[in-house]
């Protein structure tokens, strides 16, 4: 059964929105190849450095896969370097229509 995370992510400037998204786009062909099935971002209208990633997952061994891989890359350091503070991560569960 697939799962979603939620991952709140928080940029220091433009500059490290641009360089972050740069390196996320490199990183695409792991995220689906490990597992990764579904992805949306979104930007907080409030703090344009506050970035929402909805992750759908094959399962959190599929996501726990691909973080072992991230965190082997050469780039880590510079990804942690562009962030404002630690990223906030959860995971979440389909509660069913709430809609009539």
């Amino acid at each position: 059964m697939s799962v979603i995370q939620r991952s709140d992510i928080y940029l220091k400037d433009e500059e490290s929105v641009t360089r972050f998204h740069e390196i996320f786009l490199s990183r695409l062909p792991k995220i689906e190849s490990t597992g990764g099935r579904f992805l949306q971002v979104y930007a907080n209208q409030d703090d344009p450095f506050h970035l929402m990633f909805l992750a759908r997952w094959q399962s959190i061994e599929h996501y726990e896969t691909y973080m072992s891989w991230a965190g082997e890359q050469p780039d880590r350091e510079r990804v942690g370097a562009l962030m404002a503070k630690a990223p906030d991560h959860a995971w979440l569960a389909e509660v069913g229509d709430w809609l009539p």
